[in-house]
């Protein structure tokens, strides 16, 4: 089923979880069965753009040369 997700708000009811990240990425809606999402991006929408942008790193072990700018992917989880 596809959810539209108004992600506008402070979040203030899930005060615990986003303090860690913003308010559409706490994990209890698959849970429901619910999978598919239209996000509807206000604040720190930045947040969950970059984490979907660079999903496939955040899934991974890198290793990253500060100095080279070089990035060796180790091990990716999906």
């Amino acid at each position: 089923m596809k959810v539209l997700l108004l992600a506008e708000g402070f979040g203030a009811r899930l005060s615990e979880e986003i303090d860690i990240r913003p308010k559409p990425m706490v994990e209890i809606y698959s849970h429901y069965g619910f999978n598919e999402f239209v996000i509807l991006l206000g604040y720190k929408g930045y947040y969950i753009k970059e984490y979907f942008a660079n999903y496939f790193l955040h899934k991974s072990d890198v290793t990253i040369n500060i100095a080279t700018d070089k990035r060796e992917v180790l091990n990716n989880s999906n």
